[in-house]
């Protein structure tokens, strides 16, 4: 479906009726396509949106600039930073946040153990919670940071959203969610709310059976009231 399909199609759904599509109408819908597809995109965690870049080190230079990335990187995402050593395993190099960044930071130089990401003067940057020395930058010169990419949002009228298009009915199901939301119509909202979960948790189970997913381990209290230790519970075995 095109951009114009979707919000034509919501419009019609909450109650804008086929002869009376209003252009404001039209236009309000539109926005909340957008934010509609920047929900989904957060709830599925989509395999196809996950990007990585390399940073080159340089000694004794411990922040280094994201302006050179290809995408606009989603800030609100977990990103990984790792560097591989002489065997190819990964070398992770935790990113944190600013309080814990704070009690690991250390203007000497030597071997980075954490980072963080900052847009503390507009710019977004990755900043290593230590200089690399000479001496680490010689032996692993590189980093390579993955993240998740920012959505492409909709704008032209022909535009197809970066979705699969098996999704795209779903699409219009948030969207008229969203606008019910803020139209007060709560017997619409239970409605469009109830399809588009149902929908989002037959795609999610296909997504995991396609990609794997870890086994659930359920953590129970370590200790009872009588002071017996209790053990995790797998309920996939």
């Amino acid at each position: 479906m095109t951009y114009e399909e979707i919000y034509t199609t919501s419009s019609r759904d909450t109650n804008d009726t086929l002869g009376s599509l209003t252009s404001g109408h039209l236009k309000y819908v539109a926005a909340k396509v957008n934010d509609a597809l920047r929900e989904i995109c957060n709830f599925m965690n989509y395999s196809w949106l996950k990007r990585f870049s390399t940073i080159t080190l340089v000694s004794e230079t411990q922040t280094y600039l994201l302006s050179t990335l290809t995408y606009t990187i989603d800030e609100d995402r977990p990103c990984f930073l790792y560097y591989r050593g002489s065997d190819n395993s990964r070398h992770p190099i935790d990113i944190v946040d600013d309080v814990e960044f704070n009690q690991w930071e250390d203007s000497d130089n030597g071997n980075p153990l954490k980072a963080r990401l900052t847009n503390m003067d507009g710019t977004w940057k990755i900043e290593l919670n230590c200089p690399p020395s000479s001496s680490f930058v010689g032996l692993y010169s590189t980093l390579t940071l993955e993240y998740v990419k920012k959505v492409t949002e909709l704008s032209a009228t022909t535009d197809v959203p970066e979705i699969p298009s098996g999704h795209h009915q779903i699409l219009v199901y948030w969207t008229n969610m969203l606008v019910s939301a803020e139209q007060g119509d709560d017997a619409g909202f239970s409605k469009w709310e109830r399809l588009s979960y149902r929908g989002l948790g037959r795609l999610n189970s296909r997504q995991q059976h396609r990609t794997g997913s870890s086994r659930r381990i359920k953590v129970a209290t370590h200790l009872s009231i009588t002071g017996v230790t209790r053990s995790r519970k797998d309920y996939d075995s």
